[in-house]
């Protein structure tokens, strides 16, 4: 369902048009016509569903949740074309959507903010749906305080929080306070946004608070036609729920998050997870106490050993 592919992109347009109303949301599709990227010439379809709280009103956030609903198009690998079938990218993103706006939904009387679905078209093709999104319908991205991107790079694996956008220091808090078995390192952010790819988040990073998830092994399925149905990961699948169905939860009912402003600040902060541990994170001052405190210690414990080797050389000696 690639962009070289608009009769297998609709059918799956249809069907998740289908899953959606059955959930409530109430769908609807924005063409964005006459799009040329990548040599291809096609109109981008994105798909957007809302569920507000039962007590919705004007000032009402929401959580957006994201992902892209095309496949990689044809492309030549080691003298072959191939083309990707997409149950891991996007195929994940959209799953886990689904289905954690129906664990959700069990609890909507608690609700205090909403949940915003956009299903983008064209992401393979350097981002267009997206693009034309935030372009030409900025009004959905209006009332939203959060964003959960949920991308994958490969289908086996841990799935890592491998982006944040800038000032994450509330972001990351809320992560590592809720979300189970967390898999999420400062330096991988960092080493990302020197890299020259990037996701539908890239367009809206800097002016919404977002995290964004995916695992990473094996990269050899990565766009290829081995990224299909017989290889998806059951565990891996586990994973984005036990990260991400909690972070839903605790936004959707916690008042605090009726503040747009709450999970935005001026500072990035240092964090890493160890597994069977937990997670930790260090505003930079801190990060640097800590820092230092070690190395006193290290100190402290190589003189101490210096000092039991001198005496021990000593008292071999006769002195």
């Amino acid at each position: 369902h690639s962009v070289a592919h608009p009769e297998a992109r609709d059918r799956l347009l249809n069907y998740l048009t289908e899953r959606l109303k059955k959930l409530g949301g109430n769908p609807q599709t924005y063409v964005y016509p006459n799009i040329t990227s990548r040599k291809f010439t096609f109109d981008a379809k994105n798909l957007l569903a809302e569920f507000p709280p039962l007590k919705a009103s004007s000032d009402t956030t929401y959580l957006l949740m994201m992902a892209h609903h095309d496949s990689r198009y044809p492309w030549k690998l080691m003298g072959d074309t191939v083309t990707a079938l997409g149950a891991v990218d996007d195929g994940y993103g959209l799953g886990i959507i689904l289905e954690s706006i129906h664990q959700a939904l069990k609890y909507r009387k608690e609700w205090n903010q909403g949940i915003k679905v956009l299903f983008t078209d064209a992401e393979e093709v350097d981002l267009q749906g997206m693009k034309a999104a935030y372009k030409y319908n900025k009004e959905i991205f209006n009332d939203v305080e959060l964003i959960l991107n949920i991308e994958s790079r490969g289908p086996f694996g841990p799935v890592l929080l491998f982006e944040t956008s800038p000032g994450n220091e509330q972001l990351i808090k809320l992560y590592a306070n809720h979300a189970r078995y967390p898999f999420a390192y400062s330096i991988m952010n960092m080493v990302y946004q020197k890299m020259p790819n990037g996701t539908d988040m890239n367009i809206v990073r800097n002016s919404i608070p977002g995290l964004n998830f995916s695992p990473v092994a094996d990269i050899n399925h990565y766009h290829t036609d081995l990224d299909n149905i017989h290889n998806i990961s059951e565990t891996t699948i586990q994973h984005y729920g036990e990260q991400v169905v909690p972070i839903i939860k605790e936004y959707l009912t916690n008042t605090i998050y009726a503040d747009k402003e709450y999970l935005k600040a001026e500072d990035d902060i240092i964090y890493f997870s160890i597994p069977l541990l937990g997670m930790y994170h260090f505003t930079k001052n801190q990060y640097w106490l800590l820092n230092i405190g070690l190395c006193l210690l290290l100190i402290h414990l190589l003189m101490k050993d210096k000092n039991f080797c001198w005496k021990k050389s000593k008292s071999k000696s006769g002195i």
